[in-house]
């Protein structure tokens, strides 16, 4: 079995999942000027880690990372990217695990 299995649905509801030694990759979901890449990161012996980057769509290549997902024995969490040249720079890295996500992480 896979380490990693990456599944996707398209717009008619077909599933496809994409696994098996090496191949459930790095996933990149796009528009024209903003998107999400995912790089799953597992190294024999350690916890599963999930580099969240925010990229510039399909118009520009450039991406940065916003946080990783990371096993824990509690469950995954989620530890937000610090970085001083954002507007939540004068906050500290935030940890959130399922059920404590800010309510603007909610609502949707």
């Amino acid at each position: 079995m896979a380490r990693f299995v990456n599944t996707a649905v398209n717009g008619r509801g077909n599933t496809v999942m994409i696994g098996g030694r090496g191949a459930a990759g790095s996933t990149h979901l796009r528009g024209w000027n903003a998107g999400v890449y995912v790089d799953p990161i597992g190294r024999p012996g350690e916890p599963d880690r999930f580099d969240v980057y925010m990229t510039s769509g399909s118009n520009n290549p450039s991406r940065t990372l916003i946080g990783t997902v990371r096993e824990t024995p509690n469950g995954p969490v989620f530890e937000a990217e610090y970085d001083p040249n954002h507007f939540w720079a004068d906050q500290p890295p935030q940890r959130f695990t399922r059920g404590d996500e800010p309510a603007a992480m909610t609502d949707r």
